[in-house]
């Protein structure tokens, strides 16, 4: 199974090269083999925004866990719960 990445590497001005890691879809399956995702990619797998994605994990619909000030994992067990794939 392919990990869905895709790397592009950024340069802004007076810094050197960074590559940038972008994850494509997420599937079921994928949710079945990997225990968190971000985020985006909940929102992606859902049809809605980031932004509504991160409303649900406030109102206690998403589990996700919380790696320091701004990182936010979603369980994937609570996702596909969500979607009655459980």
């Amino acid at each position: 199974m392919t990990d869905h990445l895709d790397t592009t590497t950024l340069t802004a001005p007076g810094r050197a090269a960074c590559p940038v890691i972008r994850r494509g879809p997420v599937t079921v399956e994928y949710l079945r083999v990997h225990p968190t995702v971000s985020a985006e990619q909940a929102a992606m797998l859902l049809g809605v925004s980031r932004g509504y994605a991160y409303d649900l994990i406030h109102a206690g619909k998403l589990d996700a866990i919380e790696l320091g000030e701004r990182r936010v994992r979603v369980k994937s067990a609570s996702l596909l719960r969500l979607l009655g794939e459980d």
